[in-house]
């Protein structure tokens, strides 16, 4: 059985893991009863023999049904176990010393070791990290069955601890759960209850009379089917009001319009007017566990590959000096600057965060031709920003500002416009998608709504060469920016 990542912060959830290979229900129970031996003798001892008795079979043919099933023997299954709760009792402040007795251990030193291979950290380190790094194994629950649903999700949200926990709270399991809440409410007993916690904290699902209900955007196939012939329509009406202004635009190099028209006023802009006008919830303002984060969800199908590469979102990091912005998926810059971080260790990641604004500086002094040095030259290349000396990706230097000033505003205008128009159109659709049939409001999903829209209308103007960069065939486009360049409006 596979290991898993802790959820959150405090506490080691029990996961619950469908084993869709265990047809026969009495074969089940029977080693369900072994599985519910070893929770209940975790402080204990326990031994092969007494696992094999308590399934009734034989020692070896029950090691070799048990890796089948698990893919661990039982006695590896029962050491990770001991070592998850031991976890768990550290986390909630249990005295170490007493947690190693606690759990059969004659010496600390052991323990540690034990501990530390199975877990991946020391007791002390995990208790030190709060519980966001580590190995954890889930207990299982055979007799948990179900119609299997693969999500994958987007992931919105600021806080880096958030997105730590929603990343490790969002197992293959975990989505296969929220896909069958999503398909019918599920009851509440049914699931886990620090699982269901978790996803009600994550503002993923909701309790409503002892029913599990979904509480975020969570399309499947059906509803992304209707979804891109919506979002067709929609995004290419926008797309047209946006391409009437580029006579009343100023000349740029490429990409600056997509910085400044695509993701400045489109992506940007919706997110704002979206909120401002009262369209959607504000989730970034939600505090709580998940501070910030929203999290949706979309069924691996053929449904949403019709809305083709994913050309919206960008993120970026500043300087004293200069800001970096990266727009689609980055193959240069970000991931050289960010290569080797490991995110759950606060330590090294506020070093390295800290190291790349001062070198975010000197890589917008070396494009504007204000310093050269080797080593820096030889960074800028291997970060995909120049090529024999030669400068590959635009910079919006303080000088060049005034002349751009306007372009943000009147993008913003625009949609602004369209979604008055097209607000009561789009709530009416979101009522009659599977999370609006269950309660959803369409507050909660207008974001979602908005993100394929947005998808269709960048690929539109692509295609009529309002955009003159090449981000669709791969890639990213990466823009450096004086700070004193006020052409956002910020």
């Amino acid at each position: 059985m596979a290991k898993y990542r802790n959820l959150c912060q405090d506490i080691v959830p029990r996961d619950v893991i469908t084993l869709s290979t265990m047809a026969d229900a009495q074969y089940r129970q029977r080693l369900q009863q072994a599985l519910d031996y070893i929770e209940s003798h975790l402080e204990s001892g326990i031994t092969l023999e007494k696992l094999a008795a308590e399934a009734g079979y034989s020692p070896g043919h029950f090691v070799w049904i048990f890796r089948a099933a698990t893919g661990q023997t039982p006695m590896e299954y029962a050491r990770y176990r001991r070592m998850t709760e031991a976890a768990r009792a550290i986390l909630s402040g249990d005295d170490i010393v007493e947690t190693v007795f606690r759990f059969g251990f004659s010496a600390q030193d052991a323990f540690t070791r034990s501990f530390k291979n199975t877990i991946g950290l020391t007791p002390g380190r995990l208790r030190k990290s709060g519980g966001i790094s580590g190995i954890y194994t889930p207990a299982l629950n055979l007799q948990q069955e179900g119609d299997i649903q693969m999500l994958n999700y987007n992931l919105d949200c600021n806080p880096l601890k958030s997105i730590l926990r929603v990343e490790q709270l969002l197992t293959d399991e975990v989505k296969e759960l929220v896909g069958r809440i999503a398909s019918g409410a599920i009851d509440i007993r049914s699931v886990d209850p620090h699982v269901s916690d978790e996803l009600c904290q994550a503002r993923i699902a909701r309790l409503e009379k002892g029913k599990m209900k979904i509480d975020t955007a969570v399309f499947l196939a059906e509803d992304l089917d209707n979804i891109h012939r919506q979002a067709d329509k929609w995004g290419n009406d926008l797309a047209k009001r946006i391409m009437a202004l580029d006579k009343s635009l100023p000349e740029m190099p490429p990409g600056c319009k997509r910085l400044l028209v695509g993701m400045n006023g489109i992506d940007q802009g919706t997110f704002e007017l979206l909120i401002s006008g009262g369209y959607a919830f504000n989730h970034r303002a939600a505090g709580g566990r998940y501070a910030g984060a929203k999290v949706d969800f979309y069924e691996v199908c053929d449904a949403y590959d019709s809305f083709g590469p994913y050309l919206s979102g960008g993120y970026g990091f500043s300087g004293e000096r200069f800001a970096v912005k990266i727009i689609g998926q980055d193959r240069g810059i970000y991931s050289y600057l960010n290569a080797g971080i490991t995110e759950a260790d606060d330590d090294q990641y506020t070093f390295r965060t800290n190291v790349n604004k001062f070198l975010a500086d000197a890589l917008g002094e070396l494009l504007l031709g204000k310093t050269n040095h080797p080593s820096l030259s030889a960074a800028a290349e291997a970060a995909g920003l120049i090529k024999m000396g030669k400068t590959l990706v635009p910079v919006i230097t303080a000088a060049q500002a005034p002349a751009y000033s306007g372009v943000v505003k009147l993008t913003r205008n625009i949609i602004g416009d369209f979604l008055k128009d097209k607000v009561s159109e789009m709530d009416a659709f979101l009522k009659n998608t599977l999370p609006g049939k269950q309660g959803v409001t369409p507050d909660k999903l207008m974001v979602d709504l908005m993100r394929y829209v947005r998808m269709v209308t960048h690929k539109s103007l692509y295609d009529s060469g309002f955009y003159t960069d090449s981000l669709p065939e791969g890639g990213n486009i990466t823009i450096y920016r004086e700070l004193a360049a006020k052409v956002d409006g910020k």
